[in-house]
């Protein structure tokens, strides 16, 4: 259950009110990653026909088309073992918290990157491809660390892609999603209405 991994520190009383629950589900699944899910998914059925992923890897060099600044494998191996040690020390909040940071960067890259204006320039076909891999990819690699924590959503989004076989350790490594495989929009974490004290919908 994602909430309570949320929740407050070793030692602080919880506080299950159902705005706090509202505001995280909102926050962290809806705003960022159901968000980054759908909008990542939806581009490449946008701009490849069937859902096919597009690689990441140059066919002009034979190299991985990189960004600025970003260094995707290192920074999904950093957030694994990250999750890892937290989940080591029971500090489920952390674990939590770290795999949603790295859906956040995910966020940021694409502002940044503006994948929606490559797909207009045709000599920006393969940075666009490698954009929206690295994506894809890093938010795979976010819902392998999640699935402890929601394991019936998880399941929901290796519907829409495969998150890979093997062992935490294995389906954690970068290259998982396999280019030339398909992926399916996604609306994974629909809004809810906000609740009161008493569990019933807040009227504005």
């Amino acid at each position: 259950m994602f909430y309570p991994s949320q929740g407050p520190i070793a030692g602080q009383d919880a506080n299950f009110a159902s705005a706090r629950v509202h505001e995280v589900y909102n926050t962290d699944l809806v705003n960022t990653l159901g968000n980054s899910l759908s909008r990542t998914s939806a581009m490449i059925n946008k701009y490849y026909d069937g859902g096919v992923v597009p690689g990441e890897v140059s066919v002009t060099t034979g190299n991985t088309v990189t960004f600025d600044g970003y260094d995707w494998p290192a920074t999904c191996r950093e957030t694994k073992n990250e999750v890892e040690r937290a989940i080591g020390a029971m500090e489920l909040p952390k674990a939590a918290a770290a795999a949603i940071a790295l859906v956040v960067k995910v966020d940021l890259f694409i502002t940044e990157q503006e994948p929606f204006r490559m797909a207009k320039d045709d000599t920006k076909k393969e940075e666009l491809g490698a954009c929206l891999y690295q994506c894809l990819e890093t938010l795979r690699v976010a819902c392998v660390l999640l699935e402890p924590f929601l394991p019936n959503k998880m399941a929901e989004v290796n519907a829409h892609m495969r998150l890979g076989e093997g062992t935490f350790h294995d389906r954690t490594k970068w290259g998982g999603l396999v280019p030339g495989s398909t992926v399916t929009k996604m609306a994974v974490f629909p809004r809810k209405e906000a609740l009161d004290e008493q569990g019933m919908p807040v009227v504005s």
